[in-house]
């Protein structure tokens, strides 16, 4: 049965609260105050991925699509919700050592406005929340796999502002020829916006294989996905509304189906690989 992680010290009515807060928040700049002026536009959210076989990063436009290439491909995802996602695999059985690398990462700016004209310096609680997924699998002796996400705002007041976790086939503690594991879970960073102030929020996916001879094969897979609100704890919180780059949504954040199928997907791949090697072997 899949595990649906649960959001960190917040019960389902805050998820609720936060998913309607962003729901009931329109998306043009120019009909909220940032301060005693109306707002501007945020500009355009920044999507690259990055592959192995690659010298640079291949810029994705909005609002985002699919990047590929040798057994491994990356994506970006602006609505309904921001979404970096990146797949690596190597299972071609060249006798030789190869490895894949892809970086997916996006970047775009928040604001925080108001319905109203303000004065002087006003400061909004914002929660930043979500989910990520990360896979990993490999042969025992011939191969590497690994998966890692990051996010980070660039903000001193968000507690912490910034949270990232990684996992490697040979940390999956399997005894089974091919070492495969994955690993669902979920984030919140807090902080405070001051009303008008521009905040960047840059979302990275890395997925990692490599093998080191003939049979060998590896796998990872990452991806994550946030929301940010207001927090609906906030007395005031009906009297502002959280801006974000051209395009960019903002819709709830839940686990997706989609994600977590592409990252069994590629491990089930593999360990039947493996399961059948072994029984050619013995």
């Amino acid at each position: 049965m899949p595990h649906h992680p649960t959001l960190p010290d917040g019960p389902a009515r805050t998820l609720g609260a936060l998913a309607l807060a962003c729901l009931a928040a329109p998306a043009a700049a120019a009909d909220y105050y940032c301060g005693t002026a109306l707002c501007t536009s945020l500009g355009s959210a920044l999507a690259t991925v990055q592959l192995s076989n690659t010298t640079a990063p291949v810029d994705v436009p909005a609002p985002g699509g699919l990047v590929t290439g040798d057994n491994s491909s990356g994506s970006v995802v602006y609505a309904p919700a921001p979404l970096v996602q990146a797949e690596s695999h190597i299972t071609d059985g060249v006798s030789s050592v190869e490895a894949n690398i892809v970086q997916s990462h996006l970047h775009y700016n928040v604001s925080v406005a108001a319905y109203e004209p303000v004065s002087g310096n006003v400061f909004v609680p914002i929660v930043l929340i979500g989910f990520y997924g990360l896979s990993a699998s490999a042969d025992r002796y011939l191969g590497d796999g690994g998966a890692a996400v990051l996010i980070k705002v660039n903000q001193s007041d968000f507690t912490p502002n910034s949270f990232m976790d990684d996992l490697s086939d040979a940390g999956c503690g399997s005894l089974d020829p091919s070492r495969s594991c994955q690993r669902e879970g979920s984030f919140k960073l807090t902080g405070q916006l001051k009303v008008g102030l521009q905040m960047s929020v840059d979302m990275y996916a890395i997925a990692s294989s490599q093998e080191y001879g003939k049979g060998g094969f590896g796998s990872g897979a990452a991806w994550i996905d946030p929301v940010i609100s207001i927090d609906p704890a906030f007395a005031d919180a009906a009297k502002y509304v959280v801006l974000l780059s051209e395009g960019i949504g903002n819709a709830a954040a839940v686990p997706e189906p989609a994600n977590a199928a592409m990252l069994l997907a590629g491990s089930l791949l593999l360990s039947g690989t493996a399961r059948r090697r072994a029984r050619r072997a013995s």
